[in-house]
């Protein structure tokens, strides 16, 4: 149903659709209005960006990180995204959770890749598998819990892997193993 006559906009895109209008009636007016038409195309795409930066954080509010100690133990726990690895801390801070299809493509990376990887190339690799650039976190849980299993030495920021064959068995082996404790 059209709107009366009147109303005012409520949204970027009747925005948009009005400065046309104005446009159509107005020729004098083209440039002012095209002007405008760049600013409400650039909120939008502000809003976009902020909007994918709230969903990555996730809904929470942020709160300052505690000093972590280190870590004290794994377990494979329910989150938004499936079952996932959890890594819990010394200081009682809420657990890292990495889900099980970026673990997964975590341990293939590292399999697939060469022997020893920068963090940056396991994380562009991972972002390739998933199509999209997953938080930094979900690869740090997975790289330590690999370090911690002995599938992985972790040296100058270097990951290198100490299993020659088998590695994505061998992740899949220690995620039920631990899921089998759970």
């Amino acid at each position: 149903m059209p709107k009366p006559k009147g109303d005012p906009v409520q949204t970027l895109e009747e925005l948009a659709q009005a400065l046309q209008k104005l446009e159509d009636r107005c020729p004098n007016a083209k440039r002012q209005l095209a002007a405008a038409r760049k600013l409400v195309d650039r909120l939008g795409s502000e809003f976009e960006e902020q909007i994918r930066l709230a969903e990555r954080r996730g809904y929470a509010p942020r709160k300052k990180p505690k000093a972590a100690k280190s870590v004290t133990g794994y377990t494979i726990e329910p989150s938004r995204k499936g079952p996932a690895l959890a890594e819990h801390r010394s200081t009682g801070a809420a657990a890292f959770h990495c889900p099980k299809f970026a673990y997964d493509a975590v341990a293939k990376v590292i399999s697939a890749g060469p022997e020893s990887q920068k963090f940056e190339q396991i994380r562009e690799s991972v972002a390739g598998i998933l199509g999209y650039e997953p938080p930094v976190y979900w690869l740090r849980v997975s790289t330590r819990f690999f370090c911690e299993r002995g599938m992985l030495k972790h040296s100058r920021a270097t990951f290198t892997r100490s299993i020659d064959r088998g590695f994505v068995r061998k992740a899949g082996e220690e995620w039920t193993k631990l899921k089998a404790h759970g």
